[in-house]
């Protein structure tokens, strides 16, 4: 088995790699532009020759984020549909194709609601439309070319990256504020209840689902932790962990309304071979470790 990731470097697309270990196929792709898409699909090709390979795809990449503005998201639509077209086009054996989309953005007008899997999608930004419309295409092509597909809709990820970007999400940024004592800006009211995952979580359990080879020609997953945090409770976990106070500085902006929506999911893993999410202040206080020894270094 062999598996190629579009968005390898990224905080989810890193830990599936992990998982994979010797089964991973690098892309070297550089730049998310048209052109390095095209040039790491060749890549994949001229390893993927003969009748007997076969390998899976992810598809972890993303440029844009509910903040991001209609040129962004449109961008990563093109880049989206230049990746399509490498395998519409392409003769390779493809055993499945695994889409990371977002449960946040999808379901962000169900607020008061516990959100399931029976849940209909609601989303409330241009970001969160999006989503649904890149998933409609994946299962285009998924039905197009008769190749498995599973879409996976995460909640809020958090790990530990490389490098920290504006996309690394809040909880690294609590505490990177904390280390450095430089004032984090939020832009989302700190009562504001969303569900928070942590990646290795993620990265275990796509690598069952993809292992499993499930018998339906599309198959969507939600992943939750299926218990909501307040931002503040965040804090306050951060604040505990790091023995200080974290520094923090809040804004109403333009965009808030698309993130302030109390969001809480409650997803039966009873017909899963599910990896069990572990408790928050135990990833969370792992995270903290891991950056804290990182400044150290």
């Amino acid at each position: 088995m062999t598996i190629a990731i579009f968005g390898e470097t990224g905080l989810i697309g890193r830990a599936i790699k992990q998982e994979f270990k010797d089964e991973f196929m690098p892309l070297k792709l550089i730049n998310w532009v048209d052109k390095d898409i095209k040039l790491a699909w060749e890549n994949i090709e001229s390893v993927a020759h003969g009748e007997d390979f076969a390998f899976d795809l992810v598809w972890a990449a993303g440029v844009s984020n509910n903040s991001s503005d209609i040129q962004v998201i449109n961008r990563e639509l093109e880049l989206v549909d230049t990746f399509l077209g490498c395998v519409y086009a392409s003769k390779v054996k493809i055993n499945s194709i695994n889409l990371i989309s977002s449960a946040g953005s999808i379901y962000a007008g169900s607020m008061g609601e516990i959100i399931t899997k029976e849940t209909p999608p609601n989303p409330i930004s241009r970001y969160g439309y999006s989503r649904l419309e890149i998933e409609e295409k994946f299962s285009e092509l998924a039905v197009n070319r008769e190749i498995l597909l599973n879409v996976f809709r995460l909640t809020n990820v958090f790990g530990k990256r490389n490098r920290l970007k504006p996309s690394s999400g809040l909880i690294s940024h609590l505490i990177d504020a904390n280390l450095t004592r430089k004032e984090i800006n939020i832009f989302v009211p700190l009562f504001v209840q969303q569900d928070y995952i942590d990646v290795n979580f993620v990265a275990k359990n796509i690598y069952q689902n993809i292992k499993i080879n499930p018998s339906n020609m599309i198959n969507t997953y939600i992943y939750s932790r299926n218990q909501s945090h307040s931002i503040l409770e965040l804090i306050s976990l951060v604040d505990t962990f790091m023995g200080r106070k974290t520094p923090y500085i809040t804004h109403k902006i333009e965009t808030s309304i698309y993130r302030q929506n109390n969001l809480h999911f409650n997803i039966d893993y009873a017909d899963k071979n599910m990896v069990p999410i572990e408790p928050i202040n135990i990833t969370v206080k792992r995270l903290v470790s891991e950056m804290v020894h990182e400044k150290i270094l």
